[in-house]
């Protein structure tokens, strides 16, 4: 059973969430969500794209909200890579 819902206050113009995986990003053996955001721009005239990192913690899952999650990682802002798009691991 899903105990996580993390929703987009942007609608589906960024596509949050066009690529999703679990992966353990902090080292400490748990699974972690890891959701792509390919549109993202950081207010350039590109689609620079982001990942955005919500990490496990045995007592209650994954936690966070889309205004704060516990990682972001922003693609390069000068050119249009849809950093984010596909999560490969």
């Amino acid at each position: 059973t899903a105990n996580v819902q993390i929703e987009s206050s942007s609608g589906t113009a960024l596509n949050f969430g066009i690529d999703l995986s679990l992966l353990d990003m902090n080292g400490d053996g748990l699974l972690d969500l890891v959701v792509g955001e390919e549109n993202f721009t950081g207010g350039s005239a590109n689609t620079a794209g982001r990942i955005l990192v919500f990490h496990n913690n045995s007592s209650s899952g994954i936690s966070g909200s889309y205004s704060s999650p516990n990682l972001t990682i922003t693609g390069d802002t000068t050119s249009p890579g849809k950093f984010g798009a596909f999560i490969l691991y």
